[in-house]
């Protein structure tokens, strides 16, 4: 998930529980998953579409199972005009954070 994308879901649950979440940075999503299960973090922030894809490895085929979709934040936002060429374009982006049940 993109850093703009992180962040605002970062916001959502700051607000829902009026502290600051605690940040760890990773390479890549699969180095997040990983970190996820080898406890280096209490929940993890993705794209729904990423947590689809992860169930579909080897390794992590039982991730919808093994863990708990604890909150979901939907995100609207215009495309800018450039680009575009004249049409009216939405963004829309649908985040999770999964917790190891």
């Amino acid at each position: 998930m993109d850093e703009d994308n992180t962040n605002f879901a970062l916001d959502q649950i700051k607000y829902m529980t009026g502290k600051e979440p605690k940040r760890i940075d990773s390479d890549n999503v699969l180095t997040s998953v990983r970190n996820l299960y080898e406890d280096q973090g209490q929940a993890l922030v993705l794209s729904e579409n990423y947590a689809t894809v992860i169930g579909d490895l080897d390794t992590y085929r039982n991730f919808a199972q093994e863990t708990k979709m604890v909150a979901s934040f939907h995100r609207t936002e215009q495309a800018s005009p450039e680009g575009t060429k004249g049409r009216n374009i939405c963004m829309s982006i649908r985040s999770a954070a999964c917790m190891i049940v």
